[in-house]
């Protein structure tokens, strides 16, 4: 643990960063879905160090971010990522029609595991999770350090995801030496998981890229977890991406949760013009403390980006309880959404 606050780098200036790297140290990283805390993958040390940062149970695996050189299986296990001998020729098709379509980019895929990557880093499983980052500032990180990053994101275990700098800062700034700043992330919602057999893709963690498009990429089926990969996934608890206090998520802002008439409360608009939803909640005495509207034209990819530092806002207001509104659909990015709030609402 560091006794002052993390420095903030540029891409610029990435010498202080990959020497923490090679020595075993963790850094805050940006990417173009949330911002990760990056550390050797084949260093056991640096992997704990990862762990014991975010407070991060150790059965919830990491992913392994690779350099864009690393496109295909041959490459990924000669640099001693993922087993290739372990992959039948159909696994390796998939993966790398997938690869072919969408690296760099927001796609994990989880394959055999190389016996170089360390058990700690899948919670114990033979397979690993891998991705290839389109940041720039991760790819050079990546090229310099000349390792694979496991890099969760940097925030405490089962928290709100960063997506800016400062929001790193805020969760770990006390407990790491370097945050690397690459500017307010462009998705704002972690990776699509998926997992690869040999005929069949199973897709365990919406995120960016949907169903639909991977089906356009690979001639197999392609179904929703649960399966037996799931507990490869990061991100796949119950509870997850939560705020400090308590949020529901309603389908029927007309008919708000009861404890609205003794709690103060903050509103989450998902899409739309708030408007309606304030002119309901009146009509019933409510008046919420802070209002956040992810997207007036219900747009999913501004709503994506803008999620998780609009539930960070709302969890510094003054309501006692934070109100989402559902998703206009499930499809596509707004699948991802939806899973996000799910997972971060508080379970009754």
């Amino acid at each position: 643990m560091t006794s002052s606050k993390a420095e903030i780098l540029t891409a610029d200036d990435l010498s202080s960063a990959v020497e923490a790297i090679c020595r075993g140290d963790v850094v805050g990283l940006p990417t173009e879905t949330v911002y990760g805390l990056a550390g050797n993958a084949f260093d056991a040390s640096a992997v704990t160090k990862i762990f014991s940062t975010k407070e991060r149970p150790s059965f919830d695996p990491l992913i392994v971010h690779v350099a864009s050189s690393l496109m295909s299986v041959s490459s990924l296990s000669a640099a001693g990522i993922i087993n290739g001998k372990a992959m039948s020729p159909g696994m390796v098709g998939i993966f790398e029609s997938l690869a072919k379509t969408f690296w760099p980019g927001p796609l994990t895929m989880i394959v055999p595991k190389h016996e170089k990557i360390s058990d700690l880093v899948t919670s114990g499983l033979d397979r690993v999770g891998v991705r290839m980052p389109a940041h720039p500032t991760a790819q050079k990180l990546l090229e310099k350090c000349r390792v694979p990053l496991a890099a969760p994101s940097a925030n405490r275990f089962g928290r709100i995801s960063p997506t800016t700098a400062q929001h790193v800062m805020e969760e770990l700034g006390d407990k790491i030496s370097y945050i690397i700043d690459g500017g307010p992330c462009d998705i704002g919602v972690e990776s699509t998981v998926v997992a690869i057999d040999d005929n069949k893709v199973w897709l365990l963690r919406p995120g960016k890229i949907a169903i639909d498009e991977l089906k356009q990429a690979v001639n197999v089926p392609i179904e929703r977890a649960p399966s037996i990969h799931e507990k490869a996934s990061p991100g796949m608890l119950a509870s997850h991406y939560a705020p400090k206090k308590p949020m529901y998520v309603v389908s029927d802002i007309d008919n708000p949760p009861a404890l609205l008439q003794t709690k103060s409360f903050d509103l989450l608009v998902t899409a739309g013009d708030p408007e309606g939803s304030l002119k309901q909640l009146a009509a019933k005495g409510l008046k919420p403390s802070s209002t956040v509207a992810l997207s007036r034209s219900s747009d999913p990819a501004e709503a994506a980006k803008g999620l998780f530092a609009a539930m960070r806002a709302l969890d510094r207001s003054s309501g006692q309880v934070m109100i989402a509104t559902t998703t206009p659909s499930e499809e596509g990015l707004w699948l991802a959404i939806a899973d996000r709030l799910r997972r971060a609402s508080t379970m009754s």
